[in-house]
């Protein structure tokens, strides 16, 4: 078991340097030059060369690779011929001239706002997603159902930047329900920490949810056109059970179910169809005639 975990650990870290290498020869194929982008507007050849200089930009690809690694581990300093050098200290991501900070420190003060907006998003995605699908599955033809698939239609076919400007346009500024989205710890202030951010939950949301509800309401109709479910239904498999026994086997199986799913996100969906079906669906029929 060790030898194993020692293998895919390095197995891991192999793919990470070769994926970082891959990229970085990737970008450094592009035809943008930073040196250029970072000049400004009064731009001269030597302005270029000396940004190329400070960038570390003038080394071969493999040694700038090679500098960004070593950067990760012991920092790095930019410029270090210039009578200005800049230190990066470790881990050092980059540093950013335009602003004056370290990249590293830019996604440290940002990373809040980045885990609480995904957060809040997956949740509402994930509630609104399966508790729509299972509605519009349990309505399967009627308005309810052309309703919600109408709506996760929308969801998916707009892009989320468009959502998000028309919902700032009317809900922001025509209407001023809400306040303009700007981060504030929910430790500090939790009622405006909602205000601010239940709009960029719902926009970000929209596209998964309209996912899910489509995922869901499949699933739901093909459990719900299982043998099983049609029996369950017509009442011959527990005609003459006592209604305690029929209560307790599907309390039995909701448990069930729920010892299940918290397997089941990191399983493919068609394995959903298998965490859905109570225990009793793979006994045969006459034991559970003959249990009742």
């Amino acid at each position: 078991m060790s030898a194993y975990v020692v293998r895919r650990i390095l197995s891991m870290i192999l793919l990470l340097v070769l994926l970082s290498l891959v990229v970085f020869i990737l970008f450094s194929l592009l035809p943008a030059d930073p040196a250029r982008l970072t000049c400004g507007k009064s731009c001269t050849p030597e302005i270029i060369e000396a940004n190329r200089a400070r960038l570390g930009l003038d080394m071969p690809v493999l040694a700038q690779y090679w500098e960004f690694v070593k950067g990760l581990f012991v920092g790095r300093t930019y410029a270090a011929n210039s009578p200005d050098p800049v230190q990066c200290s470790a881990p050092c991501l980059g540093y950013s001239f335009k602003r004056g900070e370290e990249v590293f420190v830019l996604i440290k003060d940002r990373l809040p706002a980045t885990i609480w907006l995904a957060f809040g998003a997956f949740v509402i995605w994930l509630a609104a997603g399966i508790t729509l699908g299972i509605y519009a599955a349990l309505r399967r033809g009627r308005w309810q159902d052309r309703s919600v698939m109408g709506v996760a239609l929308v969801g998916y076919s707009l892009p989320s930047f468009f959502i998000g400007l028309v919902a700032i346009f009317f809900i922001v500024i025509r209407f001023q329900s809400l306040p303009f989205p700007s981060y504030i710890s929910p430790f500090e202030n939790p009622v405006q920490f909602l205000q601010t951010m239940i709009l960029p939950w719902i926009i970000l949301a929209t596209l998964y949810a309209a996912f899910y509800m489509r995922l869901t309401r499949n699933q739901m109709l093909e459990v719900l056109g299982d043998d099983y479910i049609r029996t369950a239904r017509e009442g011959i498999a527990g005609a003459h059970c006592h209604p305690k026994a029929r209560l307790a086997r599907r309390a039995n199986a909701h448990r069930d179910s729920g010892g299940s799913g918290s397997r089941g996100t990191a399983r493919r969906s068609h394995d959903h169809r298998e965490h859905l079906q109570p225990s009793w669906h793979r006994q045969p029929r006459g034991e559970l005639s003959e249990r009742c």
